[in-house]
This record gives C-alpha cells, structure tokens and sequence, in this order.
C-alpha cells in the first residue's frame, strides 16, 4: 500500500439565492519535488551494478529518444508504464482549404499511465491528511 497525504482547500461555492457557502475540498500535499539528480541518486542506492554516471547517461539518452519520437508523430508506450502522444487544439473552419498551420493552438503532451499503475491508483492506495507539526 502506498500512503498519500492530502490537505484541505477552501473556497466559496454559490448556492442557490443564499449566496456563498465555505466548502472544503481535499486535494494532494506534495512532500517535495524529485529532480532528475534525486531519481538518479535513488536509482544508485537501489539497484546494484549502477553508478549515477551510467543512470545519467541512460536518463538522457531516454529524454533525448523521447522528444526525437514524440515530435516525429510518435505514440511511446513504455510496459507497465504508460503511453505518451502529442495532442493539440486547432480553430474550425468551414473548409479543409481554409484551415492553416497557424490554426493549430496548445500543443501538449498527453500520458496515460498503463492499466496496471490504474489499478494501483483506485485500489492500493490510502490516503490521510496532512498534519503540521
């Protein structure tokens, strides 16, 4: 079981002609942020035959193949994972010959994490909220 910690948001909601009402909405606390040195470093404490040169040259090559791929027209999927695709917004037009490059807006990355981390999602993990001490 994977333990995530939330804290409580607050904010006005309107309801009905009473007006606004306070209400309460959990939402994730995240302990820290993870760099790439922090993954390359727990990589090394936790797998034997690694060194963080090695992890590093890996991760980058990885990050290099991935934006190489994905901006070529790539779906990735990485196995028990997930897979990445570009997406985009565009304005509509009455015609195909109408439409223009310039059109297209928002260009993003969409990942969908693999059934298995879905699974883990909805039934392994618990959650308590978030105490300052």
């Amino acid at each position: 079981m994977s333990n995530i910690t939330f804290r409580f948001k607050v904010g006005p909601k309107k309801v009905g002609l009473r007006g606004e009402q306070l209400k309460y909405v959990a939402r994730p606390f995240y302990a820290s942020k993870m760099t790439e040195d922090d993954i390359i470093e727990s990589i090394v404490r936790n797998y034997s035959g690694t060194n963080s040169g090695m992890v590093a040259m890996v991760l980058d090559a990885i990050q290099r193949e991935f934006r190489n791929h994905l901006f070529h027209g790539h779906t990735i999927r990485l196995r028990n994972f997930g897979t990445f695709r570009l997406s985009f917004n565009s304005t509509s037009h009455d015609s195909p010959d109408d439409f223009k490059p310039e059109d297209i807006k928002n260009p993003r990355i969409i990942f969908v994490p693999d059934i298995s981390i879905r699974r883990e999602l909805k039934n392994e993990l618990t959650f308590e909220e978030f105490k300052q001490r």
